[in-house]
């Protein structure tokens, strides 16, 4: 399934970080791109649809999802209270505000329009990705007590604030 392929995708590259931080950091931007990279746009499309969502087996299958991927974020958060990079994590609590976060920017992603047309014409809006997943992961690791983001403006010298693009800290292959 599209779901459990992301789900493992995201989870290697967590996996694959030298850090919590950066781990935490992949998980977010990888979650965002999802919203605007072809063919997972449309497949979101179409997931999101009114038929799609009245089908047997839809919303228990979204919720086994929902429940892996908190899984998943949850035991990052473990790992950086170990290693000492998210002190104020409270990994369970805080996995399942991270994905509600992460779920409402993709859901908002899914229906941006760059060309004035229909919400759902399957024209994705990339242009702010980076400043929407620097901004997110700005907000989380400050929630959960971290210094800056790995390869966010905040961290980058010379750059100020929000208005750079977040540096590479590993691309997550979608």
């Amino acid at each position: 399934m599209a779901g459990e392929h992301f789900l493992s995708v995201l989870t290697t590259a967590a996996a694959d970080a030298p850090t919590a931080a950066t781990a935490l950091r992949r998980w977010i931007d990888g979650t965002l791109r999802l919203a605007t990279g072809q063919p997972h746009r449309r497949h979101l499309l179409v997931l999101r649809s009114d038929e799609a969502r009245r089908a047997r087996g839809y919303a228990c299958e979204r919720e086994r999802m929902r429940i892996v991927g908190t899984a998943g974020l949850a035991a990052i958060l473990r790992r950086g209270i170990a290693d000492g990079a998210l002190p104020l994590a409270d990994p369970d609590a805080d996995a399942e505000q991270i994905q509600a976060i992460l779920g409402h920017c993709l859901e908002s992603g899914l229906l941006r329009r760059r060309d004035g047309g229909a919400p759902d014409s399957g024209v994705a809006d990339g242009s702010d990705d980076a400043d929407l997943a620097d901004r997110v992961s700005t907000f989380v690791f400050r929630a959960l007590g971290a210094p800056a983001p790995p390869g966010s403006a905040d961290e980058r010298p010379g750059e100020s604030g929000r208005s750079g693009k977040p540096g590479p800290v590993g691309r997550v292959g979608l």
